[in-house]
């Protein structure tokens, strides 16, 4: 037996006493340290950083010291779809008002970021807001907004505030102050910090008459050899140039037509219907617009700038390719003054089915139905049971008329006498567009009438028909100078006026840092794309190789913890098939070679 034997068995016999074992620790390495107290700096970061994103959860953007909170937007966006909207088409949770809903919430959120940029200078700038000042400013909102629009659609004031079930219009005031005080200070700053400039801007006679007598617009085609740099080979692209130079010499030595070579050669996708043409552009300082407000790219936009009328340009490259420019056409300022021809109507429109359903086309029957009420309405008032003003308020289904005998309010008028022309070369250019307020058909029913006259049978359009009467037609004039200064100096100061504005409030924004970002959104953005999702995926991999499949739960984000982080209470969900559909529109809706979205900045195409 070993010594170590003998002295555990004499232990065991209790000769000799056990030896106490030490129970000192060792102490941890270093490097664990540094690792252990590092994950809790960032878990403690994490925490506060979570705790701060999620105080400003309904914070939707902030100007400066002002901040915009979600319950404010989605408040006002409903009350300007209230106001827009007929009261057959204002249906909360209906999948069409979700689609207007989000589309006028984003326009109204830079409307609200506008009205924070006042507040903000006005504030800055010491400006006090008393009660007179509110009063004064609610009384020209009435004035302005109510008064104008019931006088435009022949509406006696005092009856529609009995209609409203209001007294009388010191009351409607008191409702108009408690109802938009924001927006009442909001225009108080605005005039405080930016009238006095606005008013000092003036223009003479002698720079409206240069004005009136220079370029105004543009009308432009082109042919196109399309290339992408983030897809095709380098190697396309010299090939793309050295063809569209050929056709360009072709077009010029050999005095081919434009439009003809257009048709067989461009790449555009519209130049098959067009032949290449982009029709009239507005000059606006430096840049190009139509009458939508859609612009052209820089690059294209500066090239075209310099051509003369019949002048086809060198070879422009953009992003969508090569180019050659024409210009077709060009026209002075002064011949927006000239006056059309055109004809003045009043229409019963009789739309087919459920005037709301803007979805789905009328059926075959519901077609047959609003011809057959269209040709009692006719009967009747050639009958003289009913006069065609009585006949338009009593059957017509477009509300922006029928109050109107028919005819276009006021609101819409075409020029300074009040009234809307109809111009039958309009309806031809937007005919199937949806950006004229006639089709073709319609305008060529009343074009040839006598004053007074009612077509002797209903016309029909792609949603119902169409009765029309003419009321007055003119023909078309040139104008001078001296018959429109005033209008032209008129319109040329509100001009440098919105300019001014625009400038201004540009300059605000970069001073003031407006920001759109919801800090919660960004936060929980972040935790499922970093954190949530990784785990997630380890999870489902090492299940798999288990071989068990996947995970029966998901890991929980912070956007899933709370409805603000992800949906606004006041606005009803979208579904994923919704949400599809909108993202494929907005698809559709950019990357047209020759137009833009209505954009401040000219577009991304041209």
């Amino acid at each position: 037996m070993g010594m170590e034997s003998k002295i555990r068995a004499a232990r065991r016999k209790k000769l000799i006493p056990e030896v106490k074992k030490s129970k000192v620790a060792k102490p941890l390495p270093k490097g664990w340290k540094i690792t252990i107290w590092s994950i809790i700096g960032c878990v403690v970061i994490l925490l506060i950083l979570g705790v701060w994103a999620y105080s400003g959860r309904t914070i939707e953007a902030r100007v400066g010291s002002q901040a915009i909170a979600s319950d404010e937007l989605d408040a006002r966006t409903y009350e300007i779809l209230q106001q827009q909207l007929p009261a057959e088409q204002f249906k909360p949770g209906t999948e069409e008002f979700e689609k207007q809903f989000i589309s006028s919430r984003e326009q109204t959120l830079q409307r609200l970021i506008a009205e924070k940029i006042y507040v903000e200078a006005g504030e800055r700038a010491d400006v006090t807001i008393t009660e007179d000042a509110l009063k004064e400013e609610a009384q020209k909102k009435i004035n302005e907004e109510i008064k104008e629009q019931l006088k435009q659609t022949n509406k006696d004031f005092k009856v529609w505030l009995k209609e409203q079930g209001i007294k009388d219009e010191v009351e409607l005031r008191n409702i108009v102050l408690q109802r938009f005080q924001d927006e009442l200070k909001f225009r108080i700053y605005r005039n405080s910090v930016l009238q006095k400039d606005l008013d000092a801007i003036k223009v003479d006679e002698i720079e409206a008459k240069k004005w009136y007598s220079s370029t105004g617009s543009m009308k432009l085609s082109h042919i196109l050899l399309t290339y992408d740099a983030t897809k095709d080979a380098a190697e396309l692209a010299n090939k793309k140039q050295s063809d569209i130079v050929a056709i360009r010499e072709d077009i010029i030595k050999n005095k081919k037509n434009f439009s003809d070579v257009a048709k067989e050669k461009s790449e555009d996708p519209s130049a098959k219907q067009n032949s290449g043409d982009l029709g009239w552009y507005n000059i606006q300082g430096e840049n190009l617009a139509n009458d939508q407000g859609q612009g052209l790219v820089p690059e294209f936009t500066a090239v075209a700038l310099k051509l003369n009328k019949g002048e086809i340009s060198e070879v422009v490259r953009t992003q969508f390719g090569f180019h050659i420019i024409l210009c077709n056409d060009v026209q002075t300022n002064g011949s927006k003054y000239n006056i059309p021809e055109g004809v003045r109507m009043a229409t019963i429109r009789i739309i087919a089915g459920d005037p709301t359903n803007t979805q789905s086309a009328p059926t075959e029957d519901e077609m047959k139905a609003a011809e057959k009420q269209a040709n009692s309405i006719i009967g009747e008032i050639r009958s003289r049971k009913i006069n065609f003003k009585d006949a338009a308020a009593k059957y017509s289904s477009e509300q922006l008329t029928k109050d109107n005998g028919g005819e276009m309010p006021q609101m819409m008028a075409t020029d300074s006498s009040g009234f809307f022309w109809a111009e039958l070369s309009k309806a031809i250019q937007y005919e199937g567009q949806g950006q004229y307020p006639y089709e073709k058909a319609v305008v060529e029913s009343a074009w040839n009438l006598k004053k007074g006259q009612m077509y002797d049978k209903p016309v029909k359009y792609e949603r119902g028909y169409v009765i029309t009467m003419q009321v007055d037609k003119r023909g078309g004039r040139l104008t001078s100078f001296d018959e429109v200064k005033t209008q032209v100096i008129k319109d040329m100061i509100n001009q440098k006026k919105t300019d001014y504005e625009t400038k201004w409030m540009s300059d605000r924004r970069e001073e003031y840092g407006v920001s759109t970002n919801n800090a919660w959104k960004s936060f929980a953005t972040w935790w499922e794309n970093s954190v949530a999702g990784p785990i997630n995926d380890f999870g489902t991999w090492f299940s798999q190789l288990l071989g068990k499949g996947g995970p029966s739960t998901t890991t929980q984000t912070p956007a899933d913890t709370t409805t603000p982080a992800t949906t606004d209470q006041t606005m009803p969900d979208l579904t994923q098939e919704q949400l599809q559909q909108m993202l494929q529109q907005q698809q559709q809706q950019q990357g047209q070679p020759g137009q833009t979205q209505p954009v401040p900045v000219p577009g991304n195409n041209p």
